[in-house]
């Protein structure tokens, strides 16, 4: 009877643990595909920066007054919590 118990809860331990490692996946897979997602909207950014000092800057001096933040430092904020994520889930 003994040995009974301890094969339960034994089985009872893996079978938490199997569904902790799960959950723990699919935040991965979640933080995968976000940081793909951010890397998607770094190109686009990128690719849509203006080529050349003559061209227009896409926002105005007005626009910052008001509090209207830029896309590139918002971007950069992103970027920047993920990697914070990122280091607490490595450790």
């Amino acid at each position: 009877e003994r040995k009974q118990n301890e094969d339960a809860a034994s089985m009872r331990v893996t079978s938490e643990v199997e569904a902790k490692v799960g959950a723990l996946s699919s935040q991965v897979a979640d933080l995968a595909a976000r940081l793909l997602e951010v890397e998607g909207n770094l190109d686009f950014v990128r690719e849509n920066e203006p080529s050349s000092l003559t061209e227009a800057p896409r926002m105005t001096l007005s626009a910052h007054s008001e509090g209207a933040p830029s896309q590139p430092s918002a971007l950069q904020e992103k970027l920047e919590a993920i990697a914070a994520h990122l280091e607490i889930v490595d450790d």
